[in-house]
């Protein structure tokens, strides 16, 4: 109606109110943390079953993932105390839901790796000191250079305390330990795909050897097999040598386990034999054109046929020699021609490491057979880059 005037408009915002879902996260998220010093309850073991599982897609764990973990791991060590007390009372431990540490160990290994991609700051962090003391006194030179000389070392101080602090509570060595824990105590139900998270994490040699004697040793039920191996040989692709000490590990193994019925967890397989090449084809040491024969050789004597790629590290292994010619290189592909097999049939990248080893040979024919290795390539239709 035109003689009704409607109420004016407030000129503020509505404060909205929190969601629900958030509130009752937190409340129940509190509960748990705060059951430290009783017995966990049968609501208790729901709730961080539920909670914990669905961690790594709630805000909190956005807005600060490594106090979120840390507190996931505080209400898994209450559970991991009162099965513990449980089963030595002659009771029957409750077990707590597999899945559930899975997405918290998931969870964990996103935060790290997102860690190593940020750029760390060098010299400068949030809390910029010395701005704010050369505004107070800046009268003479002296004073300022010494003001930001105290600012700058305070503000790596400050950066690296929180780095060392952020390692701390994401170590691998202290989440392998804990959850060993919780499988020993029969919290949680052994399963490989558990370690196999954690190992993929690990860079020290003794660390996972370590843990493949305890996964083999009998004492649980978590054994290995060609998943586990082969994270851990990725694990430590970055040292050709201790990722070669663990391929040996795996093929006597697999020599095992050859002699016993039914025992195929163990098998060498072709990703294991081509982790190990790439590692030998990316390092400069002197012996990896060497290394990558043997191992060309033994997986041909435990029935696994090479193809594209383990002749593609081959090569480059070769490629990359500097104590003998880099030229044997073509006797390689010469020899993947005539096998005549679609699965060893050369590509670009393979075409790529023999023209490597090619410009680096000291032949005076050289030349001349990195031209007709490049009309090799375009007779098979293989694109040429620059």
């Amino acid at each position: 109606r035109p003689d009704v005037v409607s109420p004016p408009r407030p000129t503020q915002p509505i404060a909205r109110r929190r969601p629900r879902r958030t509130v009752a996260f937190e409340t129940r998220w509190g509960r748990l943390l705060n059951m430290a010093t009783g017995i966990p309850r049968n609501h208790h073991w729901t709730e961080a079953e539920e909670l914990v599982g669905c961690i790594g897609s709630h805000p909190r764990f956005a807005s600060d993932p490594t106090a979120t973990l840390s507190e996931c791991f505080i209400i898994l060590d209450r559970l991991a105390e009162e099965t513990e007390r449980t089963k030595s009372q002659g009771g029957k431990p409750r077990s707590f839901s597999f899945r559930a540490l899975k997405s918290v160990l998931l969870s964990w290994r996103n935060c790290r790796r997102s860690n190593k991609g940020k750029p760390r700051k060098k010299g400068g962090g949030e809390v910029n000191v010395s701005s704010k003391r050369s505004s107070q006194s800046n009268s003479t030179l002296l004073g300022g250079m010494l003001e930001s000389f105290w600012g700058y070392f305070f503000n790596t101080a400050l950066d690296n305390s929180t780095a060392q602090s952020t390692s701390k509570q994401l170590d691998p060595d202290q989440v392998l330990k804990r959850t060993q824990r919780y499988v020993e105590s029969g919290l949680v139900l052994p399963e490989r795909t558990l370690f196999t998270i954690i190992l993929s994490e690990l860079s020290d040699l003794k660390q996972i050897q370590a843990l493949l004697d305890w996964q083999e040793s009998g004492n649980c039920d978590v054994g290995t097999d060609a998943i586990t191996y082969n994270s851990a040989l990725i694990a430590l692709s970055d040292n050709p040598r201790f990722c070669h000490t663990i391929f040996k590990r795996l093929v006597a193994s697999h020599k095992a386990s050859k002699k016993k019925k039914g025992g195929q967890s163990t098998r060498v397989n072709l990703k294991h034999v081509n982790v190990v090449l790439s590692s030998w084809a990316r390092s400069d040491q002197r012996m990896a054109a060497k290394m990558a024969n043997s191992i060309i050789a033994e997986c041909r004597k435990l029935g696994v046929s090479p193809d594209v790629e383990s002749f593609t590290h081959l090569i480059m292994a070769w490629a990359k020699n500097t104590w003998v010619d880099p030229a044997v290189v073509v006797n390689v592909l010469r020899h993947m021609q005539k096998q005549q097999e679609e699965s060893v049939a050369p590509n670009e990248f393979t075409y790529r490491a023999v023209l490597l080893g090619l410009l680096r040979s000291k032949r005076a024919d050289a030349l001349e057979q990195a031209e007709s290795i490049l009309q090799e390539m375009s007779d098979a239709g293989l694109k040429q880059e620059a």
